[in-house]
């Protein structure tokens, strides 16, 4: 069976950290948002909202990243929690457990010097800024 998601939105608030002393075990959590529209932009469906989970070193990077309003596309795959409440009464919730996550270029950071920042599984690596070339003067010569 797959189970492979993907969904771009916007952190609802600011990530939350966590170090489980007993394990060393580390868990970032957060709330993402996205607008659903019909095609057309006619229909306004509502908001969807996904909470997230990111392990290891993943989190760890994140937490220093992420705050309210990045602007993040999560990969990963859905688990269902269930639980009782204070009543008895029986309660599920969808959570996307995250593999892949990307922090777009455009979006709101804690630290402004990261342009875009892809954290892939316990990986962190940074795709180049159109800043970031070499200044190779060719002047008007066409390089190819």
């Amino acid at each position: 069976m797959f189970n492979q998601v993907i969904l771009t939105g916007n952190l609802v608030r600011d990530p939350q950290y966590r170090t489980f002393a007993n394990s060393d075990t580390q868990l970032l959590t957060f709330t993402l948002a996205r607008q659903q529209k019909s095609k057309d932009g006619a229909r306004d469906f509502g908001a969807l909202f996904v909470d997230v989970n990111v392990w290891g070193a993943s989190a760890v990077n994140l937490a220093d990243v992420l705050c309210q309003g990045s602007w993040v596309t999560v990969g990963g795959i859905l688990q269902m929690d269930h639980w009782k409440d204070r009543g008895g009464n029986d309660k599920s919730k969808l959570r996307l457990m995250a593999r892949h996550i990307i922090v777009h270029a455009a979006s709101k950071t804690k630290r402004d010097e990261h342009d875009h920042a892809m954290i892939d599984d316990a990986n962190r690596g940074q795709s180049p800024s159109p800043d970031d070339s070499d200044d190779n003067d060719m002047g008007d010569e066409i390089p190819f």
